[in-house]
Order: structure tokens, then sequence, then C-alpha cells
């Protein structure tokens, strides 16, 4: 079984089926410790992930002109999950990856940003940031 197996699910339900666009939240998520998503090898993440969107691509060429945004997308997603494990040198990398398939895009700048300041401050930012969002609620 495939690491993304749910995404490339997914993906290919929006191939075969009209995919419509609805703004407001229709499920949660529970999310806790222990998820898989905490633990997954994210060099096979990657790698299964860019396969997922190539074998899109090959069911309907006509995705050639979003391809280069959906590899941008994987990368900042898998970049993300390597800043929040701090490994900030990994996360630029991939950051880096999606700026070459979609250059100066407003959130993967954000993120090479973030990568640099100290994982100490970004874990500080963090809680003002889940702090702010609960005084909101």
């Amino acid at each position: 079984a495939s690491i993304s197996e749910d995404w490339a699910l997914w993906l290919r339900l929006a191939l075969e089926h009209p995919v419509a666009v609805v703004r407001e939240p229709c499920v949660s998520i529970r999310q806790h410790a222990d998820r898989k998503t905490e633990t997954m090898d994210l060099d096979l993440a990657l790698h299964a992930r860019l396969g997922i969107v190539a074998d899109a691509l090959a069911r309907d060429p006509g995705l050639a002109d979003v391809a280069p945004e959906a590899r941008a997308a994987v990368y900042r997603t898998i970049g993300r999950k390597w800043l929040a494990r701090g490994e900030a040198a990994r996360a630029r990398a991939a950051f880096r990856e999606a700026l070459r398939e979609a250059p100066l895009h407003p959130s993967t700048l954000a993120y090479v940003g973030a990568s640099l300041i100290p994982s100490s401050v970004r874990r500080g930012l963090g809680r003002l940031r889940s702090l702010s969002r609960a005084l909101r609620a």
C-alpha cells in the first residue's frame, strides 16, 4: 500500500468524476500525536506523491498546464513537514524545488522565510498563532 494512497484515490476520483468547490467546511479532521503522518518517511512520501502526479498526467495529458503547480504543492507540503520536524535545511531544499516548478509562489516564499528563522522562534510563533485562534473561537 502506498504511503499516499488516500491522496492517490482523491486524485483518481477527481480525474474520473465532476468536482465542485465547497467553500464551507464539511468535515473536521481529528489529529493525534501518533498519527501516521507524524512518523512517515518523508523521502518515501515525496517520491510517492510525485509519482501520483506523474500518473495523473499520464492518464490525462490535458493536465500538463497544472502539473508544475501540482509538483510544487507536493514539494511545499513535504517541506512544511520537514520544517515542522526541525529539519530546516531539508525543508529549504524542498522549497527550492517548489520554486523551480512554480517560481515566486507566495506561500513557498513565506515558507522559505520561515525556514530561515530559528526553530525555537518558530515554535513560539506557532504557540502565539494557536492562542490567537483559540481566542477568536
